[in-house]
């Protein structure tokens, strides 16, 4: 069960830096400025500040564990719509099932 929860631990780093880089590089990517600079900076940068303070296992304001699990789907769903509206269908019915298995196992498997 240990190595479960490293390997789940593992799988949710990749997911948090996946999440935000995807969000840099669509946010910039589809969009023109200066909405590009704002979902292509200022969105990703506003969501990683939101996820290191009240998300993070090792913060010192670390939220409730429903707002972490606001704070989680806000950010999976936001990398959903972004690779949706990028024409990246496929990939983000795939991500968010990722992000879902692992967000249900991160909560259950305590």
């Amino acid at each position: 069960m240990k190595i479960l929860i490293l390997l789940n631990g593992g799988l949710r780093l990749s997911l948090e830096l996946v999440s935000f880089f995807t969000l840099l590089v669509l946010g910039f990517w589809k969009f023109k400025p200066p909405l590009s600079l704002a979902l292509g900076l200022i969105l990703p940068l506003g969501l990683a500040a939101l996820w290191a303070i009240f998300v993070a296992p090792s913060s010192a304001h670390r939220a409730s564990e429903v707002v972490r699990l606001l704070i989680e789907c806000l950010v999976f769903i936001s990398v959903f719509l972004f690779l949706k509206i990028s024409g990246f269908e496929m990939t983000a019915i795939f991500y968010l099932a990722v992000a879902l298995a692992n967000t249900l196992a991160i909560h259950l498997l305590k």
